[in-house]
């Protein structure tokens, strides 16, 4: 009896944090609600990770009349005798949901802009996945292009002959660090 009421706590316990970082996450700061404004800035640096784990970060617009329309990938490459090593994007040869999760978590650190903490950290790690030695120059590159909105839908066959433009740049940049 003890161990059910227990489980049952901790469940509800759970369900009530979950929420709290969803509906904290979805508060916009456009609405001008100052107490939910206040909520959000205190909330989110607790629950960031989990939600990006977990890929709860999907925001309205992801839905709405005006979706995500950039298409983007990622790519860490390093330098050995001063030559960039070519190397596969990160969305080949992963399975489905770690490619997906992976390029998610990449397009929100995005946001912090270019060498970003978070972004210098993700290439330390790759360092470390690769086996590259200290002071090995490495970078993440970004390639990318918006799908168009036109004003009157687009037939089949006008998709069909799209051509996307790509643009491509570095969104970090550093030498790998000394291995403790």
């Amino acid at each position: 009896m003890h161990r059910a009421w227990i489980l049952k706590s901790a469940i509800i316990l759970f369900c009530l944090w979950h929420m709290t970082a969803i509906a904290a996450y979805s508060v916009s700061a456009d609405w001008g609600i100052a107490p939910l404004t206040f909520v959000r800035e205190k909330t989110v640096p607790w629950v960031r990770g989990y939600l990006l784990m977990t890929s709860q970060w999907q925001q309205w617009n992801l839905f709405s009349p005006d979706p995500l329309r950039r298409v983007s990938r990622y790519r860490v490459q390093s330098q050995v005798d001063g030559e960039w090593q070519e190397s596969a994007w990160l969305d080949e040869g992963f399975s489905y949901h770690r490619k997906a999760n992976l390029t998610k978590t990449l397009r929100r650190m995005e946001e912090h802009g270019h060498n970003a903490p978070m972004l210098l950290r993700f290439l330390a790690l790759a360092c470390t996945e690769r086996g590259l030695p200290p002071a090995t120059t490495i970078r993440l590159e970004r390639a990318y292009y918006v799908l168009p909105k036109p004003e009157q839908p687009l037939s089949r066959q006008e998709w069909g002959a799209y051509e996307p433009e790509w643009t491509s740049d570095t969104m970090a940049e550093t030498s790998c660090p000394e291995i403790p």
